[in-house]
């Protein structure tokens, strides 16, 4: 009887890890914030300024709202439409990124064709 207890509950205690384990896929909150980024970058009044390769720093931090505030770009050419495609944008974002200054580098490649 004793013997039984024990296997019954360590196959109890197995199958509870393996569904915790199951569950629980650790999202890095940076990856899902470029994500989110790129999509909203990713527009062709935007790559039609873009040289043929460049790379920009945008200075950003999201609000309590999840609205994107762009601070800055270290390039002048790409700052007010960086501004303009971004700022007040709402995203989906984790609590740990909001009200921090966020520096996301960007590198952006223009196809040659």
């Amino acid at each position: 009887m004793k013997v039984l207890k024990t296997a019954l509950f360590l196959a109890i205690l197995s199958i509870g890890s393996i569904q915790v384990n199951a569950t629980n896929e650790l999202v890095d909150p940076i990856d899902e914030l470029r994500t989110q980024l790129f999509d909203l970058i990713n527009h062709p009044a935007f790559w039609g300024n873009v040289e043929y390769e460049s790379s920009l720093m945008i200075r950003l931090q999201i609000n309590d709202q999840g609205e994107i505030l762009v601070f800055s770009t270290n390039n002048p050419k790409y700052d007010s439409t960086v501004k303009a495609m971004l700022n007040y944008k709402k995203i989906k974002v984790h609590n740990a990124l909001k009200n921090k200054p966020i520096v996301f580098p960007v590198k952006l490649k223009r196809s040659p064709y």
